[in-house]
């Protein structure tokens, strides 16, 4: 997909959590504060993460995109990743992705390439399929990290991390990139698919009580944020709102996509 936008990238082999060994698992990943332990996809893709930080880390430019295999972007990316100036001086790290939630965001927003603005994101989300991460940002994540105790995602944007609150997160909207499973109508291609949701369900579900633990801290969550929501709609200050997305651009960028891998096969 970055080929065709013309995008210079490297692409990174990813950890397969379930080649590790017993004791390569346990000198990275602390006992679990879920109510699962971390599975081997959840710790594989950690692991992934953290190689492209070391990449970005080491390197000269001010900051590095990182892409999961299952997203989706947008064309426009191009004009995004054509320079750092627009980056807000402050920021770790621009989500470039959308989860189709609402968010809790600064009501103060920056005008980035492409018509897109940014906004410092103020409340918990999930998802770390599109993210632009400083070099500064990077370096600290990896010292952070030598071992970990939750998903990748969680640690960057739960906002709960004593080691990651501080740090400024800014949300690109209207989003850029999306993953494949959240386009409607789209077709999941193989390419594109993720064993994580599946591997999570099942570790979630071996076990009654902390299913009943999981579904009743949920809906504690789910009442807090409803009431912070509430309490931004009056703040002048933020703004409670999903990032906004354009599906047909992104069904259009995800045909050409599909197409161009069936017209590769063929050629094979």
């Amino acid at each position: 997909m970055l080929e065709r936008f013309g995008i210079a990238h490297e692409r990174f082999a990813g950890v397969d959590g379930r080649h590790l060994t017993a004791q390569m698992r346990a000198r990275v990943a602390r006992p679990a504060q879920h109510d699962h332990a971390l599975t081997d996809g959840e710790i594989g893709c950690f692991l992934s993460h953290r190689g492209v930080w070391e990449k970005i880390a080491s390197g000269e430019d001010v900051a590095g995109l990182i892409l999961e295999d299952d997203v989706c972007v947008l064309p426009e990316l191009a004009d995004l990743m054509s320079g750092a100036d627009w980056l807000p001086a402050d920021a770790a790290i621009v989500i470039l992705e959308t989860r189709m939630k609402r968010l809790i965001t600064g009501s103060r927003a920056t005008a980035a390439p492409a018509g897109r603005r940014t906004a410092r994101l103020l409340s918990p989300t999930i998802g770390a399929a599109a993210y632009i991460v400083t070099r500064t940002a990077a370096r600290h994540l990896l010292a952070i990290t030598e071992t970990f105790a939750e998903p990748v995602d969680e640690l960057l944007f739960n906002r709960k991390n004593r080691d990651t609150a501080g740090m400024a997160v800014y949300v690109i909207d209207p989003a850029i990139a999306i993953q494949v499973k959240l386009i409607p109508q789209a077709e999941l291609s193989q390419p594109f698919r993720s064993l994580l949701r599946e591997e999570r369900r099942q570790a979630r579900t071996r076990s009654l009580l902390p299913k009943i633990a999981r579904q009743l801290r949920l809906q504690a969550i789910g009442s807090l944020k409803l009431l912070n929501g509430i309490i931004a709609t009056i703040d002048p200050n933020r703004r409670w709102q999903p990032v906004a997305v354009d599906f047909a651009a992104f069904r259009r960028a995800l045909d050409a996509v599909s197409g161009q891998i069936a017209q590769d096969k063929a050629q094979d």
